[in-house]
C-alpha cells in the first residue's frame, strides 16, 4: 500500500514539479537584471553598438566635401570611440536601465537614470581633437600640393564643417535617459502610463505570478513531506522512495527543457528570422545591423528563460541521486526485507 500511495501523489508532484520550474524560469527572467544584461553580453551588443555609432558618425562626416580629410579622420574614429564606450560603461548602463524599467513596472516609480553627459563631452572632445590632428597633418595624408592644405580660409571651413557634423551627431543623443525618456521618446506620457490600466493590470500579473511560485513551492514541498510519511517505516525506505521521485521529476524537467526546449527555440528562429528578413536584407546598414543584433537578443533570451532552472534542477538532481544510493547502502531493518512465500503464509 505504501507503494501505491507514493505513486499516487508521485504523478501531482512531477506535473507540479515541472510547472514551477517553467513558471519560475520564464516568469523570472524579463524581472533579473544579471539574467537581461547575460543576453545582451551572449549576443555581443556591445559589438554592434560601436559598429552602429562608428556608422552613425560615418554617415555625417562623408557630407564633408573633401573626401581625403574625411576619410583620415574616420580611420581613427573607431578605436577613439571604444575607447570611451566601453563594454564596463554600456552593461553598467543597462543595469541600472533595467532595474528603471523593473521598478516602473512594479510600483510606477522611475528613480533609476542613466547619465550620458560625461560620455557624449568625452565623444566630442576625442573627435573634435581627431579633427584638429586631420588639419595639423593635412599635407601628410592628403599630398603636398593639396590646394585645400594651403589655403588656410578652406581648410578651417573644412574644419569647422567636421565639427558642426559631429556636434550634429551627439546632439541626437540625449544627456541622461530613463524610463520616462524613453517613453517621451516613443510618443507617449510617462504620467498617464503610469496610471495606465494595462500597466496596473500588468502589475497585478506580476503579483499573481509571484503568489503562484510561492504557492507551487509549498504544494511541491507538501506532497514531498507526504511522501516522506508514507515511507517513514524506515529511514532507508524514505531515502529511497523521495529521492526516486525527485530523481525522475528533475531528470524528466531536464529531459524535456533541453530536448523540447532546442525545438521550441529552432522553430522561434525560423519564424523570426522569415518576419524579419526585409529587414535584414533592405534598408540602411544601421537598420540592418539593428534587426541582426535583435533577432540574435530574442533567440538568446528565448533560450536562457526555458534553461534558466537548468542549474537549480541540476543539483536537486544530484541530491536526489545521493538519496537514492545513501538509502540502498544503508542497511534496512528485517522488516524491509523481502519475504519468502513461506514466512508470509507459514509452513503449510
Amino acid at each position: 500500500m505504501r507503494t501505491f500511495f507514493t505513486i499516487v501523489l508521485a504523478i501531482p508532484f512531477f506535473a507540479l514539479f515541472v510547472a514551477f520550474w517553467l513558471l519560475w524560469s520564464i516568469t523570472g527572467f524579463p524581472t533579473d537584471t544579471d539574467d537581461v544584461v547575460g543576453v545582451m553580453r551572449d549576443a555581443d551588443f556591445h559589438g554592434t553598438m560601436l559598429d552602429v555609432v562608428d556608422e552613425a558618425i560615418r554617415v555625417q562626416v562623408n557630407q564633408i566635401p573633401d573626401v581625403q580629410y574625411a576619410e583620415y579622420v574616420l580611420s581613427q574614429t573607431r578605436g577613439a570611440v571604444e575607447e570611451i564606450l566601453t563594454e564596463e560603461w554600456l552593461y553598467g548602463s543597462m543595469e541600472t536601465a533595467h532595474e528603471g524599467f523593473v521598478g516602473f513596472l512594479a510600483s510606477g516609480e522611475d528613480k533609476s537614470v542613466v547619465d550620458l553627459r560625461d560620455t557624449k563631452d568625452k565623444l566630442r572632445t576625442l573627435l573634435v581633437g581627431l579633427g584638429k590632428e586631420a588639419m595639423s597633418r593635412c599635407k601628410q595624408f592628403a599630398g603636398e600640393d593639396n590646394e585645400a592644405c594651403s589655403n588656410t580660409g578652406e581648410a578651417a571651413e573644412t574644419y569647422e564643417h567636421y565639427k558642426a557634423e559631429v556636434f550634429r551627431a551627439l546632439d541626437k543623443m540625449p544627456d541622461e535617459t530613463n524610463m520616462s525618456t524613453l517613453i517621451k521618446q516613443g510618443g507617449g506620457d510617462p504620467d498617464e502610463l503610469r496610471d495606465n490600466k494595462e500597466v496596473e493590470e500588468a502589475r497585478e500579473v506580476f503579483r499573481k505570478l509571484e503568489l503562484a511560485r510561492w504557492a507551487g513551492l509549498g504544494g511541491l514541498a507538501f506532497l514531498l513531506l507526504l511522501i516522506g510519511l508514507i515511507n517513514m517505516r524506515s529511514l532507508k525506505r524514505m531515502l529511497l522512495a523521495t529521492g526516486i521521485v525527485l530523481a525522475v521529476s528533475s531528470g524528466g524537467y531536464l529531459g524535456l527543457t533541453i530536448g523540447g526546449g532546442e525545438l521550441a527555440i529552432e522553430e522561434l528562429r525560423d519564424r523570426l528570422e522569415k518576419e524579419s528578413k526585409h529587414d535584414l536584407n533592405t534598408g540602411d546598414k544601421i537598420a540592418r545591423m539593428s534587426s541582426r543584433v535583435a533577432l540574435e537578443i530574442t533567440m538568446l533570451a528565448a533560450a536562457r528563460s526555458i534553461r534558466r532552472a537548468t542549474t537549480p534542477v541540476g543539483i536537486i538532481l544530484l541530491v536526489s541521486i545521493g538519496m537514492i544510493i545513501g538509502g540502498a547502502v544503508m542497511p534496512g531493518r528485517p522488516e524491509d526485507k523481502p519475504q519468502s512465500g513461506r514466512q508470509l503464509y507459514g509452513a503449510g
